[in-house]
Formats: structure tokens, sequence, C-alpha cells
């Protein structure tokens, strides 16, 4: 378990382990995909990047294109694959557009975010019910608030916990593309948005974006990442729930990797995570000790995935991820990872045709299948398709 993180920069410590290790200890474990459900990119939607959430057998994910105004939809899968559109975006009257993450159940509602639309086309927090009623809870104006929230949320209690990829008025500086470094936040639905951080760049990081799980709670601290600041590459950090930040590591942009995807998770007492470049060349899998000591777990190398964009997903003693590109046809693959010796195995190569291409959103386990999305692929629509959802079988 994590201590609560102390006002203190962690030492930057990079411990480099056996790479690339691609060894038979799951590939006895035959795995199928099976595409339940691929979108046709009208009124059911299109481009499904974010994960899906398992809430009493049925899955519910959202869309960043299609439904009747093009500006996304939040859509239910039930375990046969019938799909059911709960709601379509509208691109007027300050509805939330483009949703690109995971929802969030909590209170019986579940809570999303859009990376525009609301009252000042900076983005939103919206959330909607299993019966299709939506509301917009909160709609970002940039100054301190931020702009632009890619991220899905986490709630603790009665609030809300999550990051916005840029924003953060004159606090973030001028050192962001003039853009603002990006926020922390929390919203208890009803009342104001509280910004928790703004990040500067450097030394505490900037650009917490992605469209995995922003934040993780372990023992009621939060840990995130952000894709650039810090040293040059991006940073792990921990932050109170009432704003205290540390950072935990810095990524140097090169072999230790850069561009931390926003999602990790804790196993064994560290944090493990991915970034999509740095290593040899296409990405790695890391995990960071509460001390900031980094251990590269795995260097992708393209013909093994290569560009993580989503987090890992624990499965009893295992942890399964995806790559948007790579693999053997180069369009993405669906890998494992033994901690216990750092070793990988690509269970899936994606083919570009039923299957989908690009998986971007994490993978969810129920009852043991692990259930994730395409962002394109699966038809003829759309150009290339326009997005599957997958389950695999091992």
């Amino acid at each position: 378990m994590f201590g609560s993180p102390g006002a203190m920069r962690a030492p930057f410590v990079v411990t480099a382990l056996i790479l690339n290790l691609v060894t038979p200890w799951v590939a006895a474990r035959a795995a199928k995909l099976t595409v339940v459900y691929a979108f046709q990119g009208g009124s059911d939607g299109a481009y499904p990047n974010g994960a899906l959430v398992d809430v009493g057998g049925t899955l519910y994910g959202t869309t960043g294109g299609g439904g009747a105004s093009g500006a996304g939809t939040v859509y239910a899968i039930a375990p046969d694959g019938t799909e059911t559109v709960l709601y379509s975006f509208k691109t007027t009257g300050g509805d939330a557009e483009g949703p690109s993450a995971a929802l969030t159940p909590m209170g019986g509602l579940l809570y999303g975010t859009a990376t525009s639309g609301g009252a000042h086309g900076k983005g939103a927090i919206f959330s909607v019910s299993t019966a299709g009623a939506e509301s917009v809870v909160f709609s970002f104006a940039d100054g301190r608030d931020g702009t632009i929230p890619e991220d899905g949320l986490i709630a603790i209690g009665n609030k809300l916990y999550g990051t916005a990829a840029y924003g953060g008025g004159s606090a973030g500086g001028s050192n962001c593309r003039g853009m603002g470094c990006g926020t922390v936040f929390s919203l208890r639905p009803g009342h104001h948005l509280k910004t928790l951080h703004v990040f500067t760049d450097d030394p505490d990081g900037a650009f917490p974006e992605g469209i995995g799980a922003g934040l993780l709670n372990v023992g009621g601290t939060l840990y995130g990442t952000t894709r650039g600041g810090g040293v040059n590459g991006g940073i792990v950090y921990s932050i109170t729930r009432t704003g205290s930040e540390t950072v935990l590591h810095e990524f140097t942009a090169g072999s230790d990797g850069w561009a931390a995807t926003p999602s990790l998770i804790e196993y064994g007492g560290s944090l493990y995570g991915t970034t999509q470049q740095g290593g040899n060349c296409c990405g790695i899998v890391f995990a960071v000790t509460p001390l900031g000591a980094e251990t590269i777990v795995h260097e992708f190398n393209g013909t093994d995935g290569s560009g993580p964009l989503t987090g890992l997903t624990k499965v009893n003693a295992t942890l399964y991820g995806t790559t948007a590109e790579g693999g053997k046809f180069g369009l993405g693959t669906i890998f494992a990872i033994d901690p216990a010796t750092n070793s990988e195995t690509v269970l899936h190569s994606f083919a570009g045709g039923a299957d989908g291409i690009s998986p971007e959103g994490d993978l969810i386990d129920v009852n043991g299948v692990l259930w994730g999305t395409t962002v394109v692929g699966g038809g003829t629509g759309c150009g290339s398709g326009c997005g599957t959802v997958f389950k695999l079988t091992r």
C-alpha cells in the first residue's frame, strides 16, 4: 500500500530489467477474439475510443462521433451484442459533444467527460441515466477551471475527481504553448467545480491528457500522469484530495519512456502503466515505486505492439493491455504481461477487417472475459470502419 506523499520530489531512478522477453507462458491458453458489435456510423454512433463499464451485467460506453447529430452517443451493449443508443449528443443548446473516455457510475447515474461543447465550447462533464436522461453537470470555460477534459472521472464518496488536459489560467504559465498546462479538479454534482492543482510544466508536469482513467485512488491518495512537462517526457505524480501534489517520477523522453498514458494500476506495491513512446522505439510498460524508482517492465519493438494508448488491466496475477499500432499487421495488439518475470505475450494482432483497428480504450474484465473497443475498423463505413466492441476469451 502506498503511503502519504511527502513534500520533496522523489529521486530519479531507473532500473532496467531484461527486456522484450516473449515467452510461451500464456500462449498455451488459446485466446479468441469475437466482435460483439460493429458500429455503422449513423444513429448508432461511431468511433468508440473509450473503455466500457459494467453495470449490472450491461456494458455502457460512448462514441466520439455518429448519433443523431454527429456529436457522439452514450450506448449500452447487452451480453448478446444488442446495442441500444441511450443518448445522442446535440450540437446546439450548450450540450456536451465528443465524449472520448469511459463512463463512471455514481449515485445511480453515469458520469462522463466531453472534449468539446458545453456552454462555452470548451468541454463539459455530463450525467446520463440508464434510461437515457442526460444533463450537463459542468461546462468548462478555460480560466482556472481548465479546458478540454479528455480523461475519465473517478468517484470517491459523493464527489468526482478528474483532470483537464489544458487550461488553468495564468497559473499555468506561458510554457505550455499559451494553452495552459492542465488541471486536477473535484466536483460534487450540483456545486461548482473546485480546481485542486494547476500544472506549470516544469517541474510538476503538463497536459494530463488521453482517454483513460485520469486518476487512480489508492488509500485516499490520487495518482496520475502527464504527457509533458517535468524534465521533458512527462511525469507520474501523486496528489491529495486537498490538492497537495508530489512528483514521483520524471520521464526523460528516452529509454525510460515518454508520453505516459493516463491509466495507472496498483500491483504489488508499485504503480504500473504504459508510455506511448520511448524505449527502443515504440513505448514501454513501466512500474514506479512509492519513492519514484522506475522499472522498465517491457519495451515494445513494433512486431509485438507499438504506441500503447491504454493502461493495464489486472486479472489475477496477469496484466493485460493493448497497443494502438504494431503487431503482425501493424494495426494494434492485445498483450499480456507476467509481472513475476516481465515476459510479454501477444494474444491478438488486429488485422483490420471485421476485427477492428486501433484499440484505444482500457480493457475491462467481466467474469474472466476481457472486453474492449477499437476506434475504427469492423466494416466499410466511416472510410475504414466505424469501430467495434469486442471480447477476448482466454
